[in-house]
């Protein structure tokens, strides 16, 4: 699933989950531990992409991310910012607070919000369970017991055997910590409790610094034991039976526990627990025999039912296909997605087809700008407005006939009347974007100028795409990239913004090879072209000859930018040598957009 898809649907799902528009999100190419940045005003949230999650399911891999943005916006949410920092991190304090703070966010707050999110937090909690360290096997006494204690309060369960006493302290500080967390007190209060249970000093602890070897058994806290750690993902059969493993464990726990409550019933209890379990495992292997093992548990069904309440089977077996088949939301969530993944691939390849391997899609790194910041609203909203009489199909002009206008006979115009006449505009436009070094200055508001003109398109419905270039920078060599930032069969949205976004300003205007490359593409569509462009062209010959060319298909237009008066004149010597159709300059870059509508309605 391409980063262009992903990113529009977990930046609605943190706006949703974190109830707060203004946080940001970054969605790397690279192998990074899911994280919430603190530092920068407003948080981010940092994820790695689909293809780092350890699952050969492209499903599974979904679910990993999400469960794990899902946990980020919790603390983003409802982590107090007062607690973040004061312990020091990867302290035996600091993990303390960690665990507690963890289970604050998830137990207290998220589960009771989003149920089904218990069959996602299962699923990675099996990754977790299965690189967990046995507990007997840590010889640092603090490291052992504030593990024991990280096990017992996420997973409910402690692995390997431990000592009765540390055991009993571990019990206590779990129930302690739980009782002050429902009764609301803070997490850093609550970790300096946990502590002396566990026969920790707290201001020692402070200091006392996790070694990077000893991370490692805090596998379970690191949401990046759900990344892939070789070259090959699991395959979903080693997943499900990763799951049913601890689907079991837990369950054994669930009758260990049971039994230290009613001492008195053990044995009739623990004679009764093995019948059933036989039981139960002759009931599997019968349906087994007789259903036969689904093909993919790893992909979801293509029948089900969005409504009704969640609850977690009692049945292992029933459990197990439950978390590997995810909850109904996700599912219907994952079919959606795939849908749009399957139109943007579609596209893709018939680009490819028409346009040549010179047309790429922008690499995107999800998050490298704010993409909020590329949305100019009072812009936007004016050009809404400007725009009504174009959606109505009518527009107002003056003529000689009509309603008469005292204030244009007054003012001895030739033509006082005002009539109404149709707005027949429906042409596909295509606008190319110079994306040269030179544009670096003011490439912010540039783009927000893009922006408000694809956005006032949407509106009109006329078909548009969008293209960029730039040059390179490497001495002697002619070759580069032109952007295809929007398609006419692609549709406008946030995913293309961050396209957009994505495109640095660099190197020269190489104008006469990007008319070249997107000849074919022009024949195809005949749009009416506009390129904006803030200097003359690497080629001015040749490109004079592209566009004497395309002036045969289409109509050309050009739109010098410049910074003040002098440049302008410039651009418009430069730009009148190129023999558009029609040219103009500008130095504010906010006039571009009803400068371009306007000259489409005279065309």
């Amino acid at each position: 699933m391409k980063t262009e898809i992903l990113y529009p649907i977990a930046k609605f799902l943190v706006t949703v989950w974190g109830e707060n528009p203004e946080v940001r999100l970054k969605i790397t190419d690279k192998k990074e531990t899911p994280r919430t940045d603190y530092g920068t005003n407003p948080p981010r949230i940092v994820m790695p992409n689909l293809g780092h999650w350890d699952a050969s399911s492209e499903f599974l891999r979904y679910r990993l991310f999400r469960n794990s943005l899902w946990h980020e916006c919790m603390h983003v949410k409802y982590t107090d910012k007062k607690d973040v920092g004061v312990f020091p991190p990867w302290s035996i304090m600091g993990t303390l607070a960690n665990i507690i703070e963890d289970y604050r966010v998830e137990w207290i707050h998220g589960y009771s919000e989003y149920p089904p999110m218990k069959l996602e937090r299962d699923l990675t909690r099996a990754y977790f369970w299965e690189k967990a360290p046995e507990i007997d096997s840590i010889p640092n006494e603090w490291v052992r017991k504030t593990l024991a204690f990280g096990q017992m309060m996420l997973v409910g369960k402690i692995k390997g055997k431990m000592d009765a006493n540390e055991l009993a302290m571990v019990k206590k500080a779990v129930e302690r910590a739980k009782a002050l967390l429902y009764a609301g007190d803070p997490t850093t209060y609550i970790a300096v409790e946990v502590a002396r249970i566990l026969g920790i000093n707290p201001d020692s602890a402070k200091n006392w610094r996790i070694s990077q070897s000893q991370r490692m058994y805090f596998v379970f806290l690191i949401p990046s034991s759900c990344l892939k750690g070789g070259k090959k993902p699991k395959k979903v059969e080693e997943i499900k039976n990763m799951v049913r493993n601890y689907v079991y464990e837990l369950k054994k726990g669930d009758e260990e526990t049971e039994g230290e409550e009613k001492k008195d019933e053990e044995a009739e209890g623990k004679g009764k627990g093995d019948e059933e379990k036989e039981e139960t495992g002759k009931e599997t292997g019968e349906s087994r025999e007789d259903e036969g093992e689904p093909e993919d548990e790893g992909e979801p069904d293509e029948d089900f039912e969005l409504e009704g309440d969640f609850e977690e089977p009692e049945d292992p077996e029933e459990l197990v296909t439950a978390i590997m088949q995810g909850s109904k939301e996700v599912r219907f969530e994952f079919k959606k997605i795939q849908v749009e993944s399957r139109k943007v691939d579609r596209i893709g390849r018939e680009g490819k087809e028409t346009l040549g391997a010179q047309i790429t899609i922008p690499k995107t790194e999800a998050g490298t700008e704010k993409l909020d910041d590329l949305y100019d609203w009072t812009l936007i909203n004016m050009l809404k407005n400007y725009l009504k009489k174009w959606k109505s199909g009518w527009r107002e002009v003056f003529d000689q006939k009509g309603e008469f206008d005292i204030e244009s006979y007054l003012a001895r115009h030739r033509k006082c009347f005002i009539n109404e006449e149709k707005s027949r505009f429906r042409k596909p436009v295509m606008l190319i974007l110079d994306h040269s070094g030179s544009i670096s200055g003011y490439e912010l508001r540039y783009k927000r100028a893009i922006v408000a003109f694809a956005e006032a398109f949407n509106i009109l419905r006329i078909p548009f795409a969008i293209y960029a270039f730039r040059g390179v920078t490497i001495p002697k060599v002619y070759n580069f990239p032109v952007y295809r930032i929007k398609g006419f069969r692609e549709k406008w949205d946030k995913s293309k913004v961050l396209r957009l976004a994505s495109v640095k300003a660099d190197g020269s205007t190489p104008l006469s090879g990007t008319y070249r490359i997107l000849r074919e593409e022009i024949k195809k569509y005949k749009p009416i072209v506009i390129t904006l462009t803030d200097g003359a062209p690497d080629r001015k010959d040749s490109t004079r000859r592209e566009i004497k060319r395309l002036r045969k298909i289409t109509k050309m237009i050009g739109i010098g930018i410049g910074t003040d008066l002098h440049d302008v004149l410039i651009l418009v010597r430069n730009l009148r040598y190129l023999e558009y159709d029609r040219l103009i300059a500008v130095s504010n870059l906010r006039e571009i957009p009803s400068k371009i509508l306007k000259i489409l309605q005279e065309v």
